[in-house]
C-alpha cells in the first residue's frame, strides 16, 4: 500500500522524505530497496520513491480456533478471511503437538513440536491422539494472503487437551486423578463394554459420541464403580466423555462387526 504524495524543489536540493504507516501497518522498503522510513536525499532530476508497507504481523498470531465437538477443532477460517483479510487453503494448514514449549518461529534452534497432521483445516483430538498435551496449527500465508505483503507463517491458538485432568495430592503437589477405563476398549457390536474406576461418592456425567461427532448416548450415576456400556451402534471409532468434580477424562472404543 502507498499513497501518492508529489513534492517541487529545485535542481539540487536536499529534501527530507518519510514514510509513515497507518495504524496496524509497519514501513517495509522504499522502491529503491532503501530500508529508512525517513531518509534525505538530494534531488537532480525527476525522481519517483514509493514506499511499501506490511500488516503487523505479529498482531494477528494466535489465528483463533472453533470447537465443533469437544473433541473436533477448527480454524476459524471464515473469520480470517471476513475480519483479517487473508485467505488459504487446507494444504497450508500444518498441526503440530508442543514439546516443552512452543516453537518460537524467530529462532529455529527452538524447533523441536512434532507435525501430527498436513492439509487440514481441523484437529482431530478424539479419534487421532497419540497422546496428549498441547496443540496448535501453524499457516503458512507467504504465497496467498489477499495482497498482503506480510509473508511467513502465523499460529493459531494453543489448545490444551488431555485425557485426564490434575488434582493436588495430600503433599500440595499435583498428582493425576484415579482415570476411569474401558474394559474392554475394543468389541463387537452388542458385546459388554464396562466403564470401571469411577468415583463412588461423585455423581458422574457420561457422554458418548460416534465416529461424526454425533452425541448418541447420555447418562449419569453416582455411587457406582462400574457401569455398562451400550455398544449397539454401528461400527467405528466411539468417544467417551467422562465429567465428574474430580476430574474430566476423554476414553474411547472401538466396535467392529
Amino acid at each position: 500500500m502507498h499513497a501518492n504524495q508529489q513534492t517541487v524543489v529545485n535542481c539540487g536540493d536536499w529534501v527530507t522524505i518519510k514514510a509513515t504507516p497507518f495504524e496496524g501497518y509497519q514501513f517495509e522498503h522504499w522502491s529503491d530497496d532503501d530500508l529508512n522510513a525517513e531518509r534525505t536525499i538530494q534531488v537532480f532530476e525527476d525522481v519517483t520513491y514509493i514506499a511499501y508497507f506490511s500488516r503487523k504481523c505479529e498482531e494477528y498470531a494466535n489465528w483463533p480456533v472453533v470447537a465443533l465437538y469437544d473433541w473436533l477443532m477448527m480454524l476459524n477460517v471464515k473469520y480470517i478471511n471476513d475480519s483479517l483479510g487473508y485467505y488459504f487453503g487446507p494444504e497450508q494448514v500444518t498441526w503440530y503437538q508442543v514439546v516443552g514449549e512452543p516453537d518460537d518461529l524467530s529462532n529455529p534452534d527452538s524447533w523441536n513440536d512434532i507435525p501430527i497432521i498436513n492439509g487440514s483445516y481441523y484437529l482431530t483430538l478424539g479419534q487421532n491422539l497419540t497422546g496428549t498435551g498441547d496443540y496448535y496449527a501453524l499457516i503458512d500465508v507467504s504465497s496467498n494472503s489477499s495482497g498482503h505483503l506480510c509473508s511467513g507463517y502465523m499460529c493459531s491458538e494453543l489448545i490444551s487437551y488431555s485425557s485426564s485432568s490434575m488434582t493436588t495430592g495430600d503433599n500440595g503437589m499435583n498428582a493425576p486423578s484415579r482415570a476411569p477405563k474401558l474394559m474392554p476398549s475394543v468389541a463387537k457390536n452388542g458385546e459388554v463394554i464396562r466403564l470401571t474406576n469411577l468415583e463412588v461418592n461423585e455423581l458422574t456425567d457420561i457422554t458418548i459420541y460416534d465416529p461424526n461427532g454425533r452425541r448418541v448416548s447420555m447418562m449419569q450415576t453416582e455411587g457406582e464403580h462400574t457401569v455398562v456400556i451400550d455398544t449397539d451402534f454401528m461400527p467405528g471409532c466411539y468417544l467417551v466423555k467422562v465429567d465428574s468434580p474430580s476430574g474430566h477424562f476423554s476414553l474411547k472404543f472401538i466396535l467392529s462387526r
